[in-house]
């Protein structure tokens, strides 16, 4: 038999092999322009989507981005210049902050400090065994609750806390009382426990980001909503409004946003001609990251009133629960911003992370962190960006203290501008907590030692500066 005999098998296997790659490449091609456009799939083209979602999750394992499951979050060094650690004192300072972390003996607490002589007026201690339980038994129930069909898209396969020192405390609330309402990082329930870390209660919403309480004394968090119409249709990760009941942890007010929005006549805007960045298994389309409950009356809104941050969307809407509808929106000039506020009758100041995402297959690495490519705008530096809704104009608070400083965080991020003008900034991935003056220059900046170790730095995860005012600690 000639070579060319022998050889023509081989040929014809590897140009089938050629084709049939060609044509599952442009099949998954279709699928998702197809998906991202909003369109539905029929039973193969979800088959094939799957597919492509279980190879990006194998591309994230072996590339090393899963680190954070095991890793807890620190940044290691060097420490940013002139950065003190948060256990010294700083003079002249009235403040005191709410934060949390692990202490030198490995328990995961949060700590209540007055800044000017560096005292703990009290702490709070957390059981980081049972915590790490609740968080493996969620993430059972995720897939459990999505096999028996009771969840469009399975939570399971989003990072969550694998070991101790992976557990973390996010954006703790303090009552009047020293209980403390809390979750444990993203996709997690809402806990409370009372001043001696005795649990209260726990709430089975799964939360993520802000907590914050309205006028009437209620919690709204963020939440996932995973059998939402949309949810369920489109197989994307929609989020949700709660208002729960502060002494038993009770949900008063559930509302998936892709409902809100199309009850105003704005789904198909923001939900299906955007871009959509992705969790580490999902489309992410909104990433509502701050609900903030508007506690007194001003021009355009009225207490009881929601503003709502959407990081992916580069969003901030007006809502009123109370008749279901948007009062007002706007898109930019922040981008995919975070921490929306109330500072007048007109005005809201909102974090401008200032970043832009891109709609490809690479992803930051941040901790392990899937998250889309991010591409500095014309900046390297965040900014507080001030929108005033009576003149639609806009202006960047205390620029210069991030542009002289360099600070910049391409995620989260908060801001709280305080009743003399300062400012308190939380810069997460610098691992920094900074005050600005009211004269825009940086007053000083803090860090969080991880475990005693003075060359590593937790990550602040969404602190409080909180004033003492009539015996009663306020933001």
């Amino acid at each position: 038999m000639s070579k060319s005999r022998k050889i023509m098998p081989f040929l014809r296997w590897l140009y089938l092999t050629l084709l049939l790659c060609f044509v599952f490449a442009w099949f998954g091609y279709r699928t998702e322009v197809k998906r991202k456009k909003g369109t539905e799939l029929n039973a193969i083209e979800s088959l094939a989507s799957k597919i492509n979602q279980y190879g990006l999750q194998v591309e994230d394992l072996f590339s090393g981005r899963l680190e954070k499951l095991e890793n807890p979050l620190w940044v290691n060094g060097p420490i940013s210049d002139n950065a003190q650690t948060i256990n010294k004192a700083i003079e002249g300072e009235k403040g005191y902050l709410l934060f949390s972390g692990f202490n030198d003996n490995q328990e995961l607490c949060v700590w209540l400090k007055a800044l000017n002589s560096g005292k703990i007026i009290h702490s709070w201690h957390l059981d980081n065994k049972w915590f790490l339980q609740t968080k493996k038994d969620a993430f059972a129930k995720f897939k459990t609750d999505y096999e028996n069909g009771f969840a469009a898209i399975d939570l399971s396969k989003e990072w969550y806390a694998k070991t101790e020192k992976a557990l973390q405390i996010l954006h703790p609330l303090m009552l009047r009382d020293s209980s403390l309402i809390f979750s444990t990082g993203d996709n997690s329930t809402l806990f409370c426990i009372n001043k001696k870390s005795e649990l209260v209660w726990q709430c089975a919403a799964t939360c993520h980001h802000s907590i914050e309480i309205d006028y009437q004394g209620n919690i709204w968090a963020c939440s996932i909503n995973t059998n939402s119409e949309e949810s369920k249709k489109y197989g994307f990760q929609d989020d949700g409004l709660k208002k729960i009941n502060p002494k038993t942890g009770a949900i008063l007010f559930d509302r998936p946003l892709s409902e809100i929005l199309r009850t105003n006549g704005l789904l198909r805007k923001f939900t299906y001609r955007h871009p959509s960045a992705r969790t580490i298994a999902h489309l992410d389309p909104y990433h509502l990251n701050d609900i903030e409950p508007i506690l007194n009356n001003g021009a355009f809104w009225k207490k009881g009133d929601l503003l709502l941050s959407c990081r992916n969307i580069s969003t901030i809407f007006l809502y009123r629960p109370e008749n279901d509808s948007i009062l007002w929106y706007k898109t930019g000039p922040w981008l995919c911003q975070h921490d929306v506020d109330v500072i007048d009758s007109c005005s809201i100041s909102v974090f401008n992370n200032n970043v832009l995402f891109s709609q490809t297959r690479k992803r930051l690495q941040y901790h392990g962190q899937n998250q889309m490519d991010y591409l500095n705008s014309d900046s390297a530096f965040n900014s507080i960006t001030i929108y005033n809704l009576k003149t639609d104009s806009t202006y960047n608070y205390h620029l210069s203290a991030f542009k002289e400083n360099g600070l910049f965080t391409q995620i989260q991020g908060r801001c709280q501008i305080q009743p003399d003008g300062s400012s308190f900034v939380e810069i997460n991935n610098m691992g920094l907590l900074c005050k600005v003056d009211s004269d825009g220059k940086l007053a000083w900046k803090t860090f969080i030692p991880y475990i005693g170790n003075y060359k590593k730095m937790q990550l602040p995860t969404w602190t409080r500066y909180l004033r003492l005012e009539n015996g009663r600690f306020v933001e």
